[in-house]
């Protein structure tokens, strides 16, 4: 899961899927979670809770950089 944090993982099908299971894929509006429609499982506890911050404050970062 370390990989993911740090952004490591490429192949994007294997890590959208997981972002869905976790309920933590970036949304248009800002928001974190499942897309509508989503039949994925529910991931929870593959994460800490301090590893899902640390992501979400990753993508935010990398979210303004590109502004």
């Amino acid at each position: 899961m370390e990989s993911l944090i740090l952004g490591s993982i490429r192949p994007r099908g294997l890590v959208n899927a997981v972002l869905n299971d976790l309920a933590i894929m970036p949304k248009a509006d800002g928001t974190y979670g499942q897309p509508n429609g989503w039949l994925g499982g529910p991931g929870g506890g593959l994460l800490t809770e301090i590893q899902v911050l640390d992501y979400k404050a990753r993508i935010e970062s990398l979210a303004s950089n590109a502004l």
